[in-house]
């Protein structure tokens, strides 16, 4: 009987009318993938069919205030004293989330939680009956956060960071793998820690990556040291995790106490076999726009803990500072990730002014960098040729510098791209799959074909180009028009040329389209999505 009612159901689908009812009852292509995964011939229909669907990406964004009720006027508190205020309406946008018909895309697939406590102080034996309601509000397990990956918490006062890690042991999720917090988490008094459960992430099934937020300043370090038998029975309790890894984020060149601060928690994690990673900065913005020592090639503030060195964002900077810090990049051998932003700079000039070559800033021996970011902003007036070709230079001398590894490119602000660009690029970035753009405009639409290995390409403006048959995803953005009925033009036409080339589309409230094939790896694309 059973066969029978496949059969039957075979046959129905396969009838036109029918199928396209049945697809209209499901609201997204997670579901359809999900049905394609029954039945190869199912799928088969699926993959050949036109499917069009919409979607919504957005951000899962809560903030609680945690305050004193008005008649209250003591020093501590207890729990009936203290009242939680909700802004930015989250539970109800999640709500309207969970009846929304069509695709969801949450950015970063991250909660972003933002406490703002203005508690002092409250009896201890109400802590835990405080910590219990807290994640009540927080409402971690809304049916829309099921499948989030990634928790994030910021706190807003002088004192009680240590409630994150109280809340943290009373959560329970099968999906997150990552949560990100201050580390002003580790830095209450002890005794804020009497009663912390220390089997803390017991209750988090997918979870290994645990990013600190550091602010590695001396009082920050003195007060890591105090608390380092917490933070070791913490981290003992991550090493359980497969692949457990530490990821220390936002660690400035100008900073202090950056080195101790690193081999603090290396210590600790090298105890456990918990892997550690480094996202560092240099940011030469501002007050650091001047030469700093701390960029010198023989001075750098990173060799020390080179090796544990990940990922790189470099922002803006001199014509002084630039080939120091470039040269520098070279020996973060376990490099994974790479961001430059420079405005307004010459890199040849700087290069030719140290009497060097490009040869000499190589980074052909970070086998492991995977994914790079160039933001090339100048200022110049529109068809500009001088600058225009100076943006150009700047982007075929990182091109040349990159390994063959990279697998991932975005580029940002930059004008008339064309196909002698293209042709560089996918002989020093042959294994590059995914590129991203965002405020860049093509004087070649034919600039894709000459990447041969290019299967998604991400574009935030609307450039309606060639697109090779290599590409699997595609993601077109929208620019903000004169008048509705450009941009009803605009979208018509690129509904028109791409479903030529793709049969599943998705098309947002804001005017945003991804193009696509196979459904039954939609959850990969959206994945990527996610990241990007």
């Amino acid at each position: 009987m059973e066969n029978e009612s496949n059969y039957l159901f075979l046959d129905l689908i396969e009838i036109g009318l029918v199928r396209k009812k049945i697809f209209q009852k499901l609201s997204s292509f997670s579901d359809i993938s999900n049905l394609g995964k029954t039945c190869s011939q199912i799928d088969f229909i699926i993959n050949n069919d036109k499917i069009k669907k919409t979607f919504m990406c957005y951000e899962d964004k809560q903030i609680v205030e945690i305050k004193i009720k008005d008649h209250n006027d003591s020093s501590v508190y207890e729990l009936d004293d203290v009242e939680f205020e909700k802004y930015n309406n989250s539970s109800g946008k999640l709500d309207e989330l969970k009846v929304f018909f069509g695709e969801r895309i949450c950015l970063k697939s991250c909660i972003n939680f933002y406490i703002d406590d203005v508690v002092d102080d409250f009896e201890k034996r109400e802590r835990l009956l405080f910590v219990e309601k807290l994640v009540e509000e927080l409402n971690f397990n809304h049916q829309i956060r099921n499948e989030t990956k990634i928790l994030n918490f910021m706190i807003d006062s002088f004192d009680n960071h240590d409630i994150i890690l109280h809340t943290l042991s009373h959560i329970c999720h099968k999906n997150i793998k990552r949560i990100e917090v201050p580390d002003s988490i580790f830095t209450a008094s002890n005794d804020k820690y009497d009663g912390l459960n220390f089997n803390i992430f017991e209750n988090l099934s997918q979870f290994n990556e645990f990013v600190i937020y550091a602010t590695p300043s001396i009082e920050i370090y003195k007060r890591l040291l105090d608390n380092k038998n917490i933070i070791d029975k913490i981290l003992e309790n991550l090493s359980k995790k497969e692949n457990s890894t530490i990821i220390l984020e936002n660690l400035y060149h100008y900073h202090n106490k950056i080195i101790p601060y690193v081999l603090f928690f290396n210590e600790i994690s090298k105890k456990y076999n918990i892997k550690i990673k480094c996202n560092v900065n240099f940011n030469c913005n501002g007050l650091f726009l001047r030469r700093c020592k701390n960029c010198l090639y023989e001075t750098c503030t990173f060799f020390p803990i080179r090796e544990l060195v990940t990922s790189i964002k470099f922002e803006n900077g001199t014509s002084h500072n630039l080939f120091s810090i470039m040269q520098n990049w070279q020996n973060f051998t376990n490099l994974e990730t790479l961001e430059l932003a420079i405005s307004d700079i010459n890199i040849k000039e700087c290069i030719q002014n140290n009497g060097s070559s490009v040869q000499f800033l190589s980074l052909k021996n970070c086998s492991t960098l995977k994914r790079v970011k160039f933001d090339l902003r100048s200022s110049f007036k529109e068809n500009d040729v001088l600058k225009i070709q100076e943006v150009h230079s700047n982007l075929i001398i990182l091109m040349v510098m990159m390994p063959s590894t990279i697998e991932v490119l975005e580029l940002l602000n930059i004008p008339d791209l064309n196909n002698i660009l293209s042709l560089i690029l996918n002989i020093h970035m042959e294994n590059l799959k995914v590129l991203i753009m965002n405020r860049v405009s093509f004087k070649d639409l034919t600039f894709l074909n000459n990447l041969k290995n290019l299967e998604c390409y991400i574009s935030n403006d609307n450039w309606i180009i060639e697109v090779p048959s290599t590409i699997k995803l595609l993601g077109i953005g929208h620019k903000n028009n004169k008048s509705k009925d450009d941009q009803l033009s605009i979208n018509n036409k690129i509904i028109n040329t791409y479903s030529n080339n793709f049969s599943k589309c998705l098309k947002s409230m804001n005017d945003q389209f991804i193009f696509f094939n196979e459904s039954k790896y939609w959850d990969i694309y959206k994945k990527l999505l996610y990241n990007i």
